[in-house]
């Protein structure tokens, strides 16, 4: 299995290709289109080009590190495709229908849309001088 990023044609939805690939089928998370790499945009990499990416590992330290406040007010207002638990360090993620949502989604879904990764950047950077 492959760790690129894949694109929906149906509903131009973005995960990651290892998560959702079984048998040579991939299934969209969001529309549940099925089908093969065809059927489907293939994104090497995701690619910001305007110097706000927040890298993996910086959004694990965010979640781990920083204040529960604002992690819940980010999800709540800005990225309302998926909500966060937060349980002391330990963060988890939902989709709307309450399905758990793997780390690494969020953090692609979030690089993939430029206003949530500004607003993200501004935050983390901010929180950071607390």
């Amino acid at each position: 299995m492959s760790d690129d990023g894949i694109r929906c044609k149906k509903c131009s939805y973005d995960f990651a290709k290892s998560l959702y690939e079984e048998k040579d089928i991939i299934t969209c998370p969001y529309c549940k289109k099925k089908g093969s790499e065809q059927d489907f945009e293939i994104l090497n990499e995701v690619t910001s080009g305007d110097g706000y990416a927040i890298t993996l590992s910086d959004f694990e330290y965010f979640l781990k590190n920083k204040s529960s406040y604002h992690k819940r007010d980010f999800f709540k207002k800005d990225v309302k495709f998926f909500s966060i638990v937060i349980k002391g360090e330990l963060n988890s993620f939902k989709d709307k229908k309450g399905k758990d949502i793997p780390m690494e989604e969020v953090h692609a879904y979030i690089q993939n849309d430029i206003v949530l990764q500004r607003k993200l950047y501004n935050l983390y950077y901010v929180l950071a001088h607390y």
